[in-house]
């Protein structure tokens, strides 16, 4: 029993990291996203998470804070676009070409 219970006291912990810290990290993270305008009027959130340690799932977030088309989240080995329906076939044609990007 006594492995048990310290079993469940570090996923409480754990759990409370998340929610605690980690979550709001992330919705800092998305809330503070530039966001850049195309010429046909349509919203990227940009983030860099360079510096972040963690994995962090923010695109959504972004995307859904700011209103935007897509979220573009910078890490160590590139660049990733995501959002929330991403995986649903987003058609991504608006980022070809040359834009005069501008902050909203």
């Amino acid at each position: 029993m006594h492995q048990e219970a310290k079993f469940r006291a570090e996923q409480k912990a754990l759990s409370r990291w998340y929610f605690d810290i980690h979550v709001q990290n992330e919705r800092e993270i998305a809330s503070k996203a530039e966001i850049l305008t195309t010429l046909q009027g349509r919203k990227v959130a940009w983030m860099d998470i360079r510096a972040w340690r963690e994995h962090l799932n923010v695109a959504g977030l972004a995307v859904e804070m700011h209103d935007a088309d897509v979220a573009a989240t910078v890490i160590l080995g590139g660049v990733l676009l995501g959002g929330q329906s991403i995986d649903q076939g987003l058609d991504l044609s608006f980022l070809h070409g040359e834009h005069m990007l501008g902050l909203r």
